[in-house]
């Protein structure tokens, strides 16, 4: 299985709550080209995403490339302290289920979590919108790859 765990792009400190901040401009131009890459490397089965408004957003705007409509699940556990355990949890139900490609758009700390319950330990700064690619087999994950906006 890849799995393709994303930050959301950029976001605006300008909003009532936390889940309301908004992409800035830089934030969707992160996630625009990000997702012209992540086209470059694979079609997911699947998407998990935050609730937040930025994590929506940067999904949507990355998912835009995709030749085909890509089922999208809004999980509340993909918030930026949602537990990282239950997600590898449930990355090992899908993988069962026989989802191949995955893509996680989320927040720090979170997508660090979620990287080390996976088995590894490189350590990535995830700045906005940078995406790690990790091969996940027999429990055990591998970096393959991290790619960062250039925006």
């Amino acid at each position: 299985m890849h799995i393709f765990i994303m930050r959301h792009g950029e976001a605006s400190f300008h909003a009532f709550t936390d889940k309301d901040r908004p992409l800035t401009a830089r934030g969707e131009d992160q996630a625009d080209e990000q997702g012209t890459w992540l086209k470059s490397q694979t079609t997911p089965d699947l998407i998990l995403v935050s609730p937040y408004l930025r994590a929506q957003q940067t999904c949507q705007l990355a998912s835009q490339y995709f030749s085909k409509k890509i089922p999208t699940e809004t999980w509340d556990n993909l918030t930026p302290y949602g537990n990282a355990e239950i997600t590898v949890d449930y990355i090992d139900t899908l993988q069962q289920q026989g989802i191949d490609n995955l893509l996680i758009v989320s927040h720090l700390p979170l997508v660090d979590d979620i990287v080390t319950a996976l088995g590894v330990n490189d350590v990535i700064a995830f700045h906005p919108a940078t995406i790690a690619k990790i091969e996940y087999q027999n429990g055990k994950g591998e970096l393959l790859e991290v790619h960062k906006s250039s925006c």
